[in-house]
């Protein structure tokens, strides 16, 4: 999809913010040079910054990342932490009248929940209301008495082959079915769908991978841990750890291999959308075997 740039802004604050420096937690200081890119996108809006001649739907069902990729945005992460910004903002209007805005934020001071937080308070504001819940930006609530130290390679983390993104629909039908089939293979009379499809696409990652039997594996699961911990963060804690509802919201920059992401269909019909991102070599088979139950 080819698209035309016809306007850049830097915006800057209204007034003068304060220079206070913000101290970080260790886990804000694991991703120091990324981002979380997202893309939304709406039947209609006015003004737009960049234009397309396509139409939203020849993006189909959303699941070719190819197609969404010029509605993202790229940002050169090689550069000096210091001069990397801080948000960006990419606004495009479709022939039909449609519009994508994609937004990347910097992964250092938001994680999913603080962007979603600011995504959704910049909508109230641009519809003239009040902010719901302020971000609360002390950090040092999470500060250690120790803060620990490695000093040792973490060979989990190097990743040597090439990975893709996909997305992949599972329909409210096969969900229950899926369900159906782990309470078959054990005593427990249910499982949450979350545990279902967890558990169904780990095993797939992992045949996929052709890991041997007895090869250890391990499954990290993000939570929202705001209220988890004692004493509880405060509501709008903003660190780690518009124009109606966007008829599509996604993930637009390949994560490391293994990542999962999933999320509502926006048709409300009761299906899930699986973002994945594995190596290039292994994504057909697990493809494949996620529609086995």
């Amino acid at each position: 999809m080819d698209v035309t740039i016809t306007n850049s802004v830097l915006v800057r604050p209204a007034r003068d913010t304060s220079s206070e420096e913000i101290w970080l937690s260790n886990a804000d200081l694991i991703l120091t040079k990324c981002y979380a890119c997202t893309t939304y996108i709406y039947r209609s809006i006015e003004e737009p910054d960049i234009f397309t001649d396509s139409n939203i739907e020849d993006l189909g069902d959303f699941s070719s990342v190819s197609k969404l990729s010029s509605l993202a945005i790229t940002v050169d992460c090689t550069q000096s932490i210091t001069s990397l910004p801080l948000l960006l903002y990419q606004v495009t209007k479709f022939r039909c009248g449609g519009v994508a805005i994609g937004v990347a934020i910097n992964h250092i001071i938001a994680d999913g929940m603080s962007s979603l937080h600011f995504v959704n308070t910049w909508c109230d504001l641009a519809h003239g209301l009040d902010v719901m819940v302020h971000p609360y930006l002390d950090r040092t609530l999470l500060q250690a008495r120790n803060r620990p130290e490695t000093f040792f390679p973490h060979l989990d983390c190097a990743y040597l082959f090439q990975h893709s993104l996909k997305r992949f629909r599972l329909t409210k039908e096969q969900l229950n079915c899926l369900k159906e089939k782990a309470r078959e293979n054990s005593s427990k009379e249910a499982f949450t769908t979350f545990i279902a499809l967890s558990a169904h696409i780990w095993k797939c990652a992992c045949i996929s991978g052709n890991l041997l039997k007895q090869q250890e594996t391990k499954l990290y699961i993000p939570i929202n841990g705001r209220e988890r911990v004692h004493p509880v963060l405060p509501c709008g804690y903003f660190a780690n750890f518009g124009q109606g509802k966007p008829l599509f919201m996604g993930v637009q920059k390949n994560a490391p291999e293994g990542y999962c992401f999933i999320k509502p269909n926006s048709e409300d019909d009761g299906s899930l959308i699986i973002e994945m991102t594995l190596r290039s070599d292994r994504m057909d088979r697990f493809r494949k075997l996620l529609y086995q139950f």
